[in-house]
């Protein structure tokens, strides 16, 4: 196939991230119950302490700590209860020598205490005492005021992808709004003579519509938002058309099939039909994914997916999902931090994902010169984790469901051997 300006994987990634990282989207300041998923635009700093006040971890006594010391289950001590503490409010009584106060889980520490007594380690003796049975230390079943977060630490990096534990820690510290980055706009455009809604049945010659669903649905679990996702037939006016609607509102296109170089691809001849437009790439040393068109058309970048399902998957999360999560100002996700193959250290560090270690259950090919993704599957065996090579003929749409993953290998790699341990980038 005679493509042009064929770049390898990390040749298109530098070249991305020179043509658009240049600025980050806009921000906007929304509630905290309406920012799950969005990406924090600045560090976030403690206003006060968590908790605010010191308090008990367990039911039972609060003490002062060497009032405890030497008892034991044959010689307990013996203490005065002198109070309870009742959950949401202030102590009411300091503890002084020889003293005790109950206090629940969650209770505050009264003055004058130092540590908690689990009251399974104590028992009523005689009225208002109790025995103490173990000695305590100081500050034993206590979280003290500002253990869990400290007024003028940063909690949150920007860039941090708020999930519910950070809109927990959140609303710890009090606060309701948070300011985010402003979702990325794509338009998804569906390209083909032979494509038909999913709500009609397809001729002989014809298939339903795949790839508007599975890229927004990439796309939103990336945490892009689709402006629109439309079907456009095999002709140059009307992917012009639909290419200059989509520029007007959209910070990314992504159009897929015509990006090959056959007489009904335009993609690449559309794109060079706008001013101020530059085709960065057309092909990538990648496999599956060689027939991509990269591009800009002014500050929108324009990607030219492959028509193959499984091809456009790949490479959705290889090179453009790297962009958007950069673009959004998202941090990179912890990868696993050993590499323990060559493999695992040539990773790009363009995929920011998470990844799991496993054994390869059989050999795996590679293509020579190109970067390949193997799609797998994660099995266990014997209770050992395996990554099972997903097969199948091009264009089998099952192979995108059956696979948990895929495994990057790098060019100058021949494949895997049976039972190397490799990294398996999740879907």
């Amino acid at each position: 196939m005679d493509l042009f300006n064929v770049l390898t994987l990390t040749e298109i990634t530098k070249r991305l991230e020179d043509t658009f990282i240049s600025s980050l989207l806009p921000t906007e300041t929304l509630p905290l119950n309406q920012a799950l998923g969005r990406i924090l635009a600045d560090d976030l700093t403690a206003a006060e302490d968590v908790p605010h006040f010191s308090r008990s971890v367990v039911d039972g006594y609060a003490v002062r700590a060497k009032d405890t010391f030497g008892a034991s289950e044959s010689i307990p001590g013996f203490l005065s209860v002198v109070g309870a503490v009742e959950m949401g409010h202030p102590a009411a009584h300091a503890v002084r020598a020889g003293e005790a106060v109950y206090v629940p889980t969650g209770g505050a520490l009264p003055e004058g205490a130092d540590a908690v007594v689990m009251i399974e380690y104590t028992e009523p003796f005689g009225a208002g005492q109790i025995a103490v049975h173990r000695p305590s230390a100081p500050l034993e079943n206590v979280m003290s005021k500002g253990d869990d977060i400290t007024v003028g630490e940063t909690v949150l990096r920007g860039g941090t992808r708020l999930r519910p534990q950070e809109l927990g820690v959140l609303s710890a510290l009090g606060v309701n709004s948070v300011t985010v980055f402003a979702p990325l706009q794509v338009s998804v455009l569906s390209t083909g003579d032979e494509i038909v809604p999913i709500h009609e049945k397809p001729a002989a010659g014809q298939i339903r519509d795949i790839n508007s669903y599975t890229i927004t649905g990439l796309v939103e679990a990336a945490g892009g938002r689709v402006r629109r996702a439309s079907l456009v037939k095999d002709d140059f006016d009307a992917l012009k058309a639909a290419v200059a609607e989509a520029i007007t509102d959209s910070d990314l296109v992504l159009l897929s099939g015509g990006s090959s170089v056959g007489e009904k691809d335009y993609t690449q001849r559309v794109i060079q039909a706008f001013e101020d437009s530059e085709i960065l790439a057309h092909g990538l040393a990648i496999k599956p994914g060689k027939p991509t068109v990269v591009a800009r058309i002014g500050r929108v970048s324009v990607f030219g997916l492959p028509g193959q399902p499984a091809s456009a998957m790949m490479i959705f999360k290889a090179v453009v999902e790297p962009l958007l999560q950069k673009l959004t100002g998202a941090n990179a996700l912890p990868m696993v931090s050993q590499a323990t193959t060559n493999q695992e250290a040539a990773l790009s560090p363009s995929l920011s994902t998470r990844s799991v270690l496993a054994a390869a259950s059989s050999k795996i090919h590679a293509a020579p010169g190109r970067t390949t993704f193997q799609m797998v599957a994660l099995e266990m065996r014997s209770g050992e984790l395996f990554a099972v090579p997903v097969h199948g003929k091009s264009g089998m749409i099952s192979l995108m469901s059956r696979a948990d993953g895929y495994i990057q290998i790098e060019p100058a790699q021949e494949g895997i051997l049976q039972n190397q341990t490799v990294q398996v980038i999740l879907f």
